[in-house]
């Protein structure tokens, strides 16, 4: 449910995701369902998306994204709720995936842009 794990001496851990797409920062980040339970699954997780878009063969933008963790754990609560009421009519959820569109309503902390480029 993450791209990189970093455990410090301290005994600080922060989780690292990478989301890419070759379109704007604004294009839907889709995060999977073992995503969603590990986030939420945290007491106050240091996990950070790190969205790599306006993707080319030469360039791309990064923004990093932190502070997810009671948007996810609403999403979290919400799936919850759904799939316990479906389980009344004999069905279920199965392997989903949210997309969700990247901003201060999900996010607690976007950084300014970064150029990467090869």
């Amino acid at each position: 449910p993450f791209d990189f794990h970093i455990h410090y001496s301290s005994g600080q851990e922060q989780w690292m995701d990478v989301k890419t797409t070759e379109h704007e920062f604004e294009q839907a980040i889709i995060v999977s369902k073992n995503e969603i339970r590990f986030i939420a699954g945290k007491k106050n997780p240091e996990y950070s998306i790190y969205r790599v878009y306006s993707k080319s063969e030469t360039e791309a933008r990064l923004r990093v994204c932190t502070g997810c963790l009671r948007y996810i754990q609403k999403l979290q609560r919400d799936i919850d709720y759904m799939t316990q009421s479906m389980s009344d009519y004999k069905a279920g959820i199965v392997n989903y995936k949210i997309a969700f569109e990247p901003g201060a309503h999900c996010f607690n902390s976007i950084s300014e842009e970064l150029l990467l480029s090869s």
